[in-house]
């Protein structure tokens, strides 16, 4: 349940791949923004409790803190943060996608903007350049945000700005999870491993750390996912 709560607050990755299509087919100005402490900015709307951090804990009490805002690696943060985004962006009349609800869309008479959310990182379009840098704006007078410009690195896809388009790649992704991996000098194969071979429940050794393998299964999906290499 918790998966699917979070995966409704991010962008689709097909979406985001939509909105560099539509900047490119319309020539739609394309810009990406950056939020700082995203999971800072909401009070939560539920009892949470926490142990007192080290070092605050005073002598001979047993006590627990009362959350009252967000922090990091908090279940309830992704959820409050884009409950305040919502509202921040609903103001100026922001109105979110049917088929995805992490995607905005606003059209005024001087044009439209569309932009999708992804945690901290923001994809921004519009149909000129005065919306998109009004969007900037408002956005800026109520988040720490940082303008990245065109986006050249977002969510792990490399964008290469050709004469008649874009080029996506996952190439440094890629190349990244095998240098943590371990993998980076190893030739290509076929197949990741050994045909034919029988597993027995006592033929291995537990993993040393079962969450590194899961990160990087996950990352395996997430490039899979794309398929853009």
């Amino acid at each position: 349940m918790v998966w699917i709560i979070l995966r409704l607050l991010v962008a689709r990755l097909n979406s985001i791949q939509i909105l560099f299509s539509v900047a490119i087919n319309m020539e739609w100005p394309l810009f990406q923004l950056d939020v700082n402490n995203v999971f800072l900015y909401e009070d939560l709307k539920e009892k949470v409790y926490m142990k007192q951090p080290p070092g605050y804990v005073a002598q001979g009490e047993n006590i627990t803190c009362r959350l009252r805002m967000a922090i990091y690696r908090l279940r309830q943060s992704l959820r409050a943060w884009f409950e305040k985004f919502k509202l921040v962006i609903s103001i100026i009349d922001f109105a979110r996608c049917h088929s995805d609800h992490s995607v905005f869309v606003r059209r005024t008479r001087s044009g439209s903007v569309i932009l999708a959310v992804y945690a901290n990182d923001i994809l921004l379009i519009g149909s000129n350049s005065v919306s998109p840098a009004e969007t900037k704006e408002y956005l800026k007078h109520h988040f720490v945000t940082k303008d990245m410009k065109k986006p050249k690195y977002f969510l792990g896809i490399e964008v290469a700005y050709k004469k008649h388009g874009l080029l996506l790649s996952q190439r440094k992704y890629a190349l990244d999870l095998l240098k943590e991996t371990g993998f980076l000098g190893c030739k290509s194969a076929s197949t990741t491993m050994k045909a034919n071979v029988n597993f027995l429940c006592d033929s291995s050794h537990p993993l040393n750390d079962p969450g590194q393998y899961k990160r990087w299964i996950e990352k395996l999906i997430y490039l899979q996912l794309l398929g853009l290499i």
